[in-house]
């Protein structure tokens, strides 16, 4: 059978379809009305529970669990209204080009998802706020701006939908215009929020030189190492370097998470709402020792969120400050000898260490007489030099010794201040007046000489004086005096002289680093050793 024709149609065409558009027109922007819907229900409900909320009065200094719960979410939903406006910013530029003009179909619903989710998290970021430790300042602009955004992604969205309409010209250009100042405000909101998170200039500290920034970071930059450690204070120079990198940025001026401040003395000083960070020459008893020790996954572990935690070296510096007696102005030169741990460390924050010169070698010395050592050689003294880069000299009356007597040893007064080691053992040496003239005698031998004890009188003003030997002598307990101001001897050489046990302790007593031999080795107690 034929089928009967259907009104209204034509040949070809299935009953009751739809008519093919003939002309090209504005796309419809009905299809938005749901999600718009959507957005509004959410959007007066998430306000509408913040009103309450607020009203019931929530006591800020000490919030419900519930809040700082929603309040942890922050960072995760702050992210969204971030992309999302920027994209939608991307893409109304992109739209500008013609073949590309089919992407301005989406921009409202991005914008409607960003408008959505900047509430979310002005709410979410509300409710962390309340859990404290955030600089004020910081936080309230960073909470109108969010606000802000709010407003201006909810107007760009209703401007977005308008200018799909027909003549529509003037509503594009003012969406383009919301757009761009859109993305300008998120940019700088999200600039406040990497500041309370991350401290100040976190933005700018790795800013190249070329854009104004200092250049490299801190820790590759070679003319960053302290110059001189040994006079590097401990804690403005070391440790506050540490707590800048690791712990400021939750306990810095615009973050200061449980009230405590780690990036300056008064913070430290005062400590948080749970106590002192530290007790003073207490590292054990310290609580921020106990944290930066603790294993990374430890809920009381800093720093906390799986950050990386603090080095070997970080630590012991930091214990080791606190040892020493936390000093906020003491030099590393005037602290207890670090460990090899904080050793290591220094050798990383500083320059190597250049030699320090003590005693003799600090001192500005002619360099000897050439005329001068010439004269004391052919007068049977062997002389050399005591080091390749030192104008100090070393004399031994070694040819000479069995005939050599007080008045020889005139030969060596013009060269007495580069003398700094004199061997006239096992000659007839019986006075010293030439000796006490030496300004810079370091080591002296006059073992088995004719040295009484009168004649140690002139060795009192030997202040260089480490190393004296006089074994063998007529000395007792009375030569002792003259040596008990000498503040540099460190060796004596006691053994069969006269010198009893009692007279070396007494010396000892006034010379603690002095280390004695009276004939059985150096003690440290001299009533364990036997004369």
């Amino acid at each position: 059978m034929l089928r009967k024709k259907e009104p209204g149609t034509k040949r070809g065409q299935a009953p009751f379809s739809e008519p093919t558009p003939t002309k090209k027109g504005p796309v419809p922007f009905s299809y938005l009305v749901p999600f718009a819907r959507i957005g509004l229900v959410l959007g007066f409900g998430i306000v509408g529970v913040a009103l309450a909320v607020a009203l019931r009065g929530i006591e800020t200094s000490d919030p419900p669990d519930l809040v700082l719960f929603l309040g942890r979410f922050h960072p995760a939903v702050v992210h969204l209204p971030i992309g999302a406006l920027l994209l939608a910013a991307l893409l109304e530029a992109a739209a500008c080009v013609r073949r590309l003009r089919d992407l301005r179909v989406a921009v409202p619903f991005v914008l409607l998802v960003g408008a959505v989710t900047a509430l979310l998290a002005v709410v979410a970021g509300y409710c962390l706020s309340l859990g404290g430790g955030y600089e004020v300042t910081l936080v309230s602009r960073h909470k109108w701006l969010g606000v802000a955004v709010f407003v201006l992604a909810s107007g760009g969205f209703a401007l977005a939908l308008a200018a799909r309409a027909p003549d529509s010209w003037r509503m594009r250009q003012a969406c383009r215009v919301v757009l761009l100042a859109t993305a300008g405000l998120v940019l700088v909101t999200a600039h406040y929020g990497g500041t309370l998170t991350h401290g100040p200039g976190y933005l700018t500290r790795y800013l190249p030189r070329l854009l104004g920034g200092a250049g490299d970071a801190p820790h590759n930059n070679v003319e960053g190492l302290i110059e001189d450690v040994d006079s590097a204070v401990v804690f403005q120079d070391l440790v506050v370097p540490v707590f800048e990198r690791r712990c400021v940025k939750c306990h810095g001026p615009s973050t200061s998470k449980g009230d405590l401040r780690l990036d300056g003395q008064a913070g430290i000083e005062k400590g948080s709402r749970h106590g002192p960070a530290l007790v003073a020459a207490q590292p054990g008893q310290s609580e921020v020792v106990r944290r930066i020790a603790l294993p990374p996954f430890h809920d009381d572990a800093m720093p906390p969120d799986g950050e990386a935690p603090l080095d070997v070296g970080e630590i012991e510096l930091i214990r080791w400050w606190i040892a020493g007696g936390a000093s906020f102005e003491a030099t590393v030169r005037e602290m207890q000898d670090p460990a090899t741990s904080v050793e290591t460390y220094l050798s990383r924050v500083a320059a190597p260490r250049q030699p320090q010169k003590t005693g003799i070698f600090a001192l500005q010395i002619a360099d000897p007489d050439g005329a001068a050592v010439a004269a004391v050689e052919r007068a049977g003294f062997l002389v050399r030099p005591l080091t390749p880069d030192a104008p100090y000299l070393e004399v031994t009356a070694l040819p000479v010794r069995a005939d050599l007597r007080a008045q020889d040893l005139a030969v060596l007064d013009p060269i007495r201040d580069q003398i700094a080691s004199l061997d006239l053992s096992l000659s007839g040496v019986d006075r010293l007046e030439v000796i006490g003239r030496m300004a810079h005698l370091t080591v002296l031998h006059l073992q088995r000489t004719r040295v009484v004890d009168d004649d140690l009188a002139y060795l009192s003003k030997l202040q260089y004086l480490e190393y004296l030997n006089i074994y063998g002598t007529n000395v007792s307990d009375a030569g002792l005096e003259h040596l008990r101001g000498l503040k540099s001897l460190r060796w004596l050489y006691l053994w069969q002289t006269d010198v009893s046990e009692e007279g070396a302790t007494g010396l000892k007593g006034r010379l603690p680093e002095l280390q004695i031999n009276l004939g059985s080795g150096f003690s440290e107690t001299i009533s364990e050793v036997s004369p």
